[in-house]
């Protein structure tokens, strides 16, 4: 993390990190990024190929990185992730009650 000023390098769990130094950071990425809620958050359009998700995306927001945004979205469509995504939809659909709800862990 390049937050050396905000958070200390020596925490080796993010969970003993004080809530109010957590708050901080996360309302400077807020002051950065839009970050929409869950429901508007969608996957990506597999019957597209990866230049039209590219386009379709950059088009919207002109804060991605064309080339960085095809290598993420060639990685996507490899073998080994769809793999492994399937995997996790599997695990996924086999939990009768999520660990989280929202930002608030239950844990």
């Amino acid at each position: 993390m390049r937050m050396a000023n905000h958070v200390r390098i020596d925490y080796d769990d993010w969970r003993k990190i004080p809530i109010q130094k957590k708050e901080d950071m996360y309302s400077m990425v807020k002051a950065k990024f839009v970050i929409h809620p869950a429901e508007t958050t969608r996957a990506y359009d597999s019957s597209l190929t990866i230049d039209q998700i590219v386009a379709q995306q950059t088009e919207k927001d002109n804060r991605v990185n064309p080339t960085q945004f095809k290598k993420l979205v060639t990685h996507w469509f490899t073998q080994k992730y769809q793999s492994m995504c399937d995997l996790r939809r599997k695990i996924r659909a086999k939990m009768e009650e999520p660990h989280v709800s929202w930002i608030k862990s239950f844990a």
